[in-house]
């Protein structure tokens, strides 16, 4: 296995790319399936890549298996606050792949190529889910600073201490009125499927002709994430929905169920 700072692969890796059977005209239809979000992936990364964002890649032979995503906390579109370290925005490593210590080296690359700028590195983390899992980075060295329902804020100092990280307060309230189910999405395109989540969402609400308000807010931006204090997050009528990694589904079934409370 080989690790590359190269960020060509990252999104075709979420997309779920069969790199055994690559082609040009395989990628592009991939690419397409995924849209708007691999499209607004690519011009986010390329808007923040001169902030210090870094991409790693690993391959195994000319096949990309697992990639890590990492950058300064000040640009990071997390919504934690901290001092001088690295924000892991996201670490996948493709299904087939998994339990072989790929996620591991990838994390451990990561952490070399930080502690040159950085005194520490922070990931927000998940309880019972196997994207981002809190055991993981539990037994890579990681501890927990601070919680937010299902989701912990860890964090490794190198050399030094630095500034422990914390969660910004949320800011975000509910809207109300109308009669209309209200769904608040926050969007950020440094996830691709973000993107692809929402699109498909609005255009799903719309062929069910269902009585729905939908707000996306693009947290794109670090001004954003603080101004709000949450940055990949969905909300049914001021209900938070479980949205990490962004799935249309969950959302799709809570305005369903919404629906039918309002007819009963």
């Amino acid at each position: 296995m080989k690790i590359y700072a190269d960020p060509m692969d990252q999104t075709l890796l979420c997309a779920g790319y069969d790199y055994l059977a690559d082609c040009p005209m395989r990628r592009e239809v991939v690419q397409s399936r995924m849209e708007p979000g691999i499209r607004q992936k690519k011009w986010w990364r390329y808007q923040h890549a001169y902030l210090g964002l870094e991409i790693h890649v690993a391959y195994i032979g000319p096949r990309a298996v697992g990639h890590i995503e990492f950058m300064p906390i000040e640009h990071a579109p997390r919504p934690i606050a901290g001092g001088h370290m690295a924000v892991i925005t996201c670490l996948h490593v493709a299904p087939e792949y998994q339990g072989q210590g790929i996620g591991e080296a990838l994390l451990r690359a990561a952490e070399r190529a930080a502690r040159v700028r950085f005194a520490g590195m922070a990931v927000i983390a998940q309880t019972g889910h196997a994207f981002l899992p809190v055991g993981f980075f539990f037994r890579m060295g990681y501890r927990m600073v601070d919680a937010r329902g299902g989701l912990r804020l860890l964090h490794k100092p190198f050399e030094y201490a630095g500034v422990t990280p914390a969660f910004l307060p949320i800011r975000y309230r509910p809207r109300v009125g109308d009669g209309r189910i209200k769904v608040d999405l926050f969007h950020c395109p440094q996830c691709a499927r973000s993107g692809w989540a929402v699109d498909r969402i609005r255009r799903e609400l719309r062929a069910a002709g269902r009585q729905v308000d939908i707000q996306v807010f693009n947290a794109s931006e670090r001004q954003q994430v603080e101004a709000w204090g949450l940055d990949l997050a969905a909300y049914v009528d001021g209900e938070p929905i479980a949205w990490l990694p962004p799935s249309p589904t969950a959302v799709l079934e809570a305005v369903k169920d919404r629906t039918n409370v309002i007819a009963a």
